[in-house]
């Protein structure tokens, strides 16, 4: 048990050292989809559900009423976990990042476990 439980360790410590190595050449910044989500995020840690100001072109057709806020027509479970962050850590935009290098991580492990 003590070789499968450091090799978790190593699988995890080794996708860390990934993810802040590619940080550190790479600064955080958030683009067009990325502002979108934190917009719909703030709204639902401010509680006004999963709505947005920002509109993207591209969804401007399937919009009823384009009187803001509009509702929030992406995936919509990144903006709730990222709101519930923003509620316990504040608003800071590299929260963002939290759900999906968590994903990455535990799919790491998923692998190893598989084989």
């Amino acid at each position: 048990m003590g070789s499968i439980g450091s090799a978790r360790a190593f699988v995890l410590a080794a996708g860390t050292a990934l993810i802040a190595g590619y940080l550190a050449l790479a600064p955080f910044v958030p683009d067009f989809i990325t502002c979108g989500i934190l917009d719909g995020a703030r709204n639902v840690a401010e509680g006004r559900g999963l709505v947005t100001n920002y509109v993207t072109p591209a969804f401007l057709p399937y919009y009823q009423d384009l009187t803001r806020p509009l509702p929030y027509l992406w995936y919509p479970l990144l903006p709730v976990v990222t709101g519930g962050l923003f509620v316990v850590f504040g608003e800071r935009d590299w929260l963002v990042l939290v759900l999906p290098v968590a994903t990455y991580l535990l799919s790491g492990l998923l692998l190893f476990e598989l084989g």
